[in-house]
């Protein structure tokens, strides 16, 4: 069964200013005011309650309005573990994936850029609503990321988190 508000509050207190919820009651293993969660594996907070598991950051939007969240919830600073409600904004797929970070497995060392090998030319494309749209071919990879950069201002708003200039990689 899925948790409810009546019984979510009954359990775990939040603070809107730090975005952590502290146990109210005491049961095995919880002990009373003590922080609840702690990190997964992809570093989202994940609290159990009531023997389920639930994302910290879809439970502040119960604890709040009562219900979960039909879309998925953003971390607008990209900080997973940042559940203040400032920091939590609606979103779809498309506005999740414009705010994540560099691939692991990113060659170029900048998003939405690739190595065309048959023409020698560096290739910047852009994927919007599962479709994947080619932006242009450049000489450098820097060339191409500025032409990324701006698509992607463009396509995705407020929900694309420029890259920080000083963490791009050194030729």
């Amino acid at each position: 069964m899925i948790i409810d508000q009546k019984r979510l509050k009954e359990v775990i207190d939040y603070n809107c200013s730090t975005g952590d919820f502290v146990w109210i009651v005491s049961s095995g293993t919880v002990s009373k005011g003590r922080k609840a969660g702690c990190l997964d594996d992809k570093g989202y907070v994940r609290i159990k309650i009531d023997g389920k598991k639930y994302k910290a950051h879809r439970l502040v939007f119960l604890y709040l309005n009562g219900c979960f969240p039909r879309s998925e919830v953003d971390h607008v600073n990209g900080v997973k573990n940042d559940n203040r409600f400032v920091n939590l904004r609606l979103a779809n797929n498309t506005q999740q994936n414009a705010n994540k970070k560099i691939q692991i497995n990113n060659t170029s060392g900048y998003r939405g850029v690739h190595f065309f090998k048959p023409r020698g030319k560096w290739r910047a494309t852009i994927s919007v609503n599962k479709k994947t749209k080619y932006i242009g071919s450049f000489d450098t990879p820097e060339e191409a990321s500025v032409a990324y950069e701006c698509e992607a201002a463009f396509c995705f708003g407020e929900f694309y988190q420029m890259r920080d200039p000083s963490a791009a990689p050194r030729r």
